[in-house]
């Protein structure tokens, strides 16, 4: 039915033929689920044993390993994959990770390997999960010895289109290497050449992204007008006929788009490009737009995940905006016309792309409006100088050594751009994401009829507003004295407070250690901003282990905060150092908490009944700082992960207060949660904050068995998604965003 449609649009003339099946079935596909996911005919059971721990993996070489800037990626196709006597075929695309030298693989290869595969974690902080791509699985091979067999697969086209992309990758980093490029200009090369990403610095891919100009790296019409415009005018030089150019550049486009990943903004480029020219070729016309909405159901019918894609409702969405803005009137004619056209079209592109971006990424970025009429010409001279020396190399490496020189010039000037905007205040914020009825409200705004433009830039202007100020957070925190928020961050800690008064404030932020991902930029500050959360009076360290505090770095740096509050402070811990300094940078005041103090803050009283007793040579969790809150109504204890030998001094000291929540201590570790500690808390809740699965085995079955026993309802964030509680007498109210939570039964290990 999709490709039935996409020919009728591809063959019509109507405008608007394409534009409505599309969002249908665009908005139709993203609200199924996942689409096939891993061994989903398998027991939940044997899910569990072939995910996260290794297995015997038989699977098809898609694209060969790639240099990153840590470590290589591969993709690999499963065909089955064997554990002991379990043998479950299988069909799911896994982007293979591993550091070292890369194995020989290159696509078409068959192999047996030794893996360990896993699911990309979601993250359920919102009221419902927001809908993401189908990112398929994960996986990483830990040595290239865990290879047992590798032999070459019958598919000779996909070899031959491999070897002529890693022929070509070759030649572009000799010629990159004779021409002294930096790293930097040699990773734009490679990325705005082939497609290769991987080795983009990221603080570069931040520096864009915070400055609105991160499309430069995604090969899209930019780069196939670059390429097309080359041919057109050295085949016309050549003194060749308008079909034989025609014929020539369509060939052109064709063998470009096989040495390219097939990423949607790709795919739909080289469609945009090839559809015309064929259609031109056979005597048949589409409008611009109705090319559009074919090429997007040819590409959806074919993989209906990518409707969920980020890329791909960008790639169209903007392309779509474009097109749509080309039939309103144009701007009179004058010496400004060239600089108001790209005015305009550098409004529509931000206008279109910006309720995507804070529906995906929780970042709106009003300034790229201005950034653009600057970044949109030096990505266009930079494309044209990789195009050149990727051209220039597949003949003779020393052939491309000057287009190096002046790619390396216009690399600098890329840096500097970016530095600059990335500066300008206001610029660029945070903003909260998954807010739909304003989302779409905002992207029909721009598909109104071109008649209608006073009213069209007035509904623009105001949806793009409540985007741009935070208006209608989708997950606010409920009313309540005393409200808490168990994030949602895996195998870690963040847990989000309200005190009565109103003032928030963020205990830990969670983080993934061994990760080159932005934990805080990715999951901490989105949550906060989801919450509706726009400051907070205090940000609490409870000990300086990665998957507590990773995530706190983008929260000072991007958040206006009051106080950090620290268990000690050593200038030997990288991570205490590293916030501490932030926190100086940003005028946030350092304060040390210690065992003993109090604090009455906005209607609760804050007390540190536990804190640091030594600085060095003493179990990092064994220094967590442990705080009680206390409201009328009663009271949070906070016990980051302290194991058993801090619950005992919690117990020689001072009589606790009422508690009416509890965060077990330790992720349920089974060295924390002893029967006299839970005895003397007596909680009406425990939350447990907590990654599924985990290697350690969190929460220990002893410890879910000791809170079972005590009829202590049990609320996790690995089953529930992030735990609500506002606290109330008699009873806390629970809020979960994943699974409901049960008050009255306790909650079974995974």
């Amino acid at each position: 039915m999709g490709l039935a449609g996409a020919g009728l649009a591809l063959l019509s003339r109507r405008r608007y033929l394409a534009i409505l099946p599309i969002l249908f079935a665009a908005g139709v596909m993203a609200g199924q689920g996942r689409g096939t996911d891993f061994l989903s005919t398998a027991p939940p059971g044997e899910q569990r044993l072939l995910l996260n721990t290794p297995v015997l993996a038989h699977a098809l070489v898609l694209a060969r390993p790639q240099q990153r800037l840590r470590g290589w990626m591969a993709v690999l196709r499963l065909r089955a994959v064997e554990r002991g006597n379990i043998h479950r075929p299988a069909g799911d695309r896994v982007r293979l990770y591993g550091s070292g030298t890369p194995p020989e693989l290159r696509e078409g290869d068959r192999l047996r390997a030794w893996l360990i595969l896993s699911r990309p974690h979601n993250y359920a902080n919102g009221t419902a999960p927001a809908i993401s791509p189908d990112r398929g699985l994960s996986g990483r091979l830990k040595s290239s010895l865990l290879i047992e067999q590798v032999w070459p697969g019958k598919g000779g086209l996909r070899r031959l289109v491999g070897d002529t992309r890693a022929f070509a990758g070759k030649r572009l980093r000799q010629a990159l290497t004779r021409g002294n490029a930096s790293p930097r200009t040699t990773a734009l090369a490679m990325a705005l050449s082939l497609g290769v990403r991987g080795e983009i610095d990221p603080r570069l891919t931040h520096l864009l992204r915070q400055g609105g100009m991160s499309h430069i790296l995604a090969i899209s019409g930019l780069h196939l007008t670059a390429l097309t415009t080359g041919l057109i005018l050295l085949l016309r030089w050549s003194g060749g006929g308008r079909r034989r150019v025609t014929w020539s550049v369509l060939a052109g486009l064709s063998l470009y788009a096989l040495l390219l990943p097939a990423r949607p903004s790709i795919l739909r480029a080289v469609a945009m490009g090839v559809v015309p020219l064929a259609g031109h070729l056979w005597g048949r016309r589409s409008s611009p737009l109705n090319t559009l909405g074919g090429v997007g159901l040819v590409l959806l019918a074919c993989s209906p995940g990518w409707a969920r894609d980020a890329g791909f409702q960008l790639s169209f969405v903007v392309t779509a905006a474009i097109l749509h803005q080309a039939a309103a009137p144009a701007f009179p004619s004058g010496r400004l016309l060239l600089l108001r056209g790209a005015a305009r079209l550098s409004a529509v592109a931000t206008a279109a792309a910006l309720p995507l971006t804070a529906w995906h990424f929780g970042l709106a970025v009003p300034g790229a409006v201005l950034v653009n009429l600057l970044a949109v010409p030096l990505a266009s001279l930079l494309v044209i100088l990789a195009l050149a020396s990727l051209l220039l190399a597949a003949g003779a490496p020393v052939l491309a050594i000057p287009t190096v020189y002046l790619l390396e010039w216009a690399a600098t000037l890329l840096h500097h751009l970016a530095t600059a905007a990335a500066a300008l205040p206001g610029g660029a914020w945070p903003v909260p994401r998954g807010r739909t009825i304003l989302t779409l409200a905002a992207l029909l705004a721009l598909f109104l009829p071109p008649a209608q433009t006073r009213l069209r830039l007035a509904l623009v202007f105001l949806t793009q507003a409540a985007i741009i100020a935070g208006l209608f957070p989708p997950a606010p925190l409920p009313a309540g004295p005393l409200v808490m928020r168990v994030l949602d961050v895996g195998q870690g800690d963040a847990l989000l407070i309200r005190l009565p008064a109103g003032d928030a404030m963020l205990v830990d932020g969670g983080g993934r250690p061994g990760s080159s991902a932005d934990f805080g930029r990715l999951v901490t500050l989105p949550a906060l901003m989801d919450a509706g959360i726009r400051r907070l009076a205090m940000v609490v360290l409870t000990h300086p282990h990665e998957d507590h505090g990773g995530g706190l770095s983008a929260v000072l740096e991007e958040m206006p905060v009051d106080e950090l509050w620290l268990p000690h402070l050593d200038g030997n811990d990288r991570l205490l150092g590293r916030l501490a300094d932030i926190a100086v940078a940003n005028g946030v005041a350092v304060r040390v908490f210690h065992a003993g103090d109090e604090i009455v803050r906005a209607g609760a009283h804050i007390t540190c009944l536990l804190s640091a007793w030594s600085a060095r040579g003493t179990d990092i969790n064994r220094q967590s700082l442990v705080l009680h809150i206390a409201v009328r109504e009663g009271g949070l204890l906070l016990t980051g992960d302290i194991e058993k030998a801090g619950e005992d001094r919690l117990l020689a000291g001072v009589p606790l207060p009422p508690t009416t929540v509890l965060k077990v201590p330790h992720h349920g570790s089974s060295t924390s949660s002893a029967a006299r500690f839970l005895d003397w808390v007596h909680p009406r809740l425990a939350v447990i904050s907590v990654g599924s699965p985990n290697p350690w085995d969190h929460p220990h079955p002893a410890v879910l068995g000791r809170l079972q026993a005590r009829q202590i309802p049990i609320c996790r964030t690995d089953l529930h998604g992030a735990i609500t509680v506002v606290v109330k007498s008699p009873a806390p109210e629970v809020h979960t965003s994943r699974a409901p939570c049960s008050l009255t039964d306790g909650a079974e290990a995974p």
